[in-house]
């Protein structure tokens, strides 16, 4: 008779590193104490842990295309991708398939809706590729122009401000 394989879903399966040594054990590390172990403090330092590697890449993304971006638009761009990353948490479903063959997902055997299991690095820099690249319908339809920029060209070209000026004509 043929033995039938099955998974033991109350063991840990979430690759986790006793000294990890590079961010993406570290974030899988961070991830698998807050999913299955269960540690609020460990969710917290995975986002700020997601924000330091995300602005990293964020920066090196500007730098490399040339992209004319301010510190605050940079923060925000960072703050975008952060926010696809861990909102996936909550999101996204992953199905799985059992070896007796039914279909079942993270949520229903774990308690959980979705983990990364190989390259969490990959999981941010995509993060950051969409934060930066994609753009709504409205922001296609404005061209964004850095205002810090825009003073130093204003002030080179001469331009002067004419509001405030009480000989304006206005009573």
């Amino acid at each position: 008779m043929e033995q039938q394989l099955s998974l033991d879903f109350s063991r840990k399966i979430l690759p986790r590193y006793a000294s990890p040594s590079t961010d993406n054990e570290r974030l899988l590390t961070l991830q698998a104490r807050w999913l299955e172990d269960g540690d609020p403090g460990a969710e917290a330092m995975l986002w700020e842990a997601v924000r330091r590697i995300a602005g990293r890449c964020v920066r090196g993304l500007v730098k490399r295309r040339g992209l004319h971006m301010g510190q605050e638009e940079i923060e925000d761009r960072t703050g975008d991708a952060v926010l696809y990353v861990m909102r996936r948490y909550r999101n996204k479903r992953v199905r799985l398939k059992t070896p007796s063959g039914r279909v079942t997902t993270y949520l229903d055997e774990y308690g959980w809706n979705y983990c990364v299991v190989k390259d969490f690095v990959s999981v941010v820099v995509n993060g950051v590729r969409h934060a930066v690249d994609y753009r709504t319908k409205s922001e296609r339809l404005v061209d964004y122009v850095d205002s810090e920029k825009l003073e130093r060209l204003m002030d080179q070209n001469g331009y002067e401000e004419e509001y405030g000026d009480e000989d304006n004509g206005m009573p």
